[in-house]
């Protein structure tokens, strides 16, 4: 299990697109297929508890990262992100 995705900077991908709105449509298809990767990390039940912990922290920056994405998109008139959100089925 690799660590390449931290929750947090997951997280900031919201907060960027909040700050610059509409304009984040340059980088949604590229952070889209970030989210898309991330959210493909899972947990055995078998497993350490701290892999648990860290998928659902992982999830969390997720559904984080699409709020900030949605809001942004949604108040500047975009709406292209809804064929980025197909595997958002958690």
């Amino acid at each position: 299990m690799s660590n390449q995705f931290k929750p947090a900077i997951l997280q900031c991908f919201g907060d960027i697109a909040g700050a610059i709105g509409g304009h984040f449509e340059t980088y949604l298809q590229v952070v889209a297929q970030v989210l898309q990767q991330a959210a493909t990390v899972t947990a055995t039940v078998d497993g350490p508890f701290e892999l648990f912990d860290y998928v659902v922290s992982l999830r969390e920056g997720i559904m984080d990262a699409w709020g900030g994405i949605i809001g942004a998109m949604k108040t500047s008139g975009k709406s292209k992100c809804h064929r980025s959100l197909d595997h958002v089925l958690f």
